[in-house]
């Protein structure tokens, strides 16, 4: 398949009524990304913020996969955040899961 030959419909996994998206919202999207992206990589070296950078981080790319078909970006990039991650923080975070089941 050619790339000219792409739709909408095989990027995304549900579409939103006409009503619902309007152009104002596509472009603050577009616009909330790039500044996203800007913090994300200055808030991942300030070590008081990383904790921060990478849940926001985390939370773009799980937002990326809800409404584009991107296959498996969005869960490298989260795996990549969470290099960055203190281990006692994951530790902490995977033992509040476990008391909360």
């Amino acid at each position: 398949m050619h790339w000219s030959q792409l739709t909408d419909a095989w990027f995304a996994f549900f579409h939103a009524p006409e009503l619902c998206a309007p152009q104002v919202l596509f472009r603050m999207a577009t616009w909330g990304t790039l500044l996203e992206e800007l913090a994300l990589g200055i808030l991942i070296w300030i070590h008081e913020l990383r904790p921060y950078g990478v849940l926001t981080g985390i939370i773009m790319h799980l937002a990326f996969e809800a409404v584009m078909n991107l296959q498996l970006f969005g869960w490298t990039m989260i795996a990549g955040l969470l290099l960055f991650s203190d281990p006692a923080m994951i530790e902490r975070f995977l033992s509040w899961i476990t008391t909360q089941a």
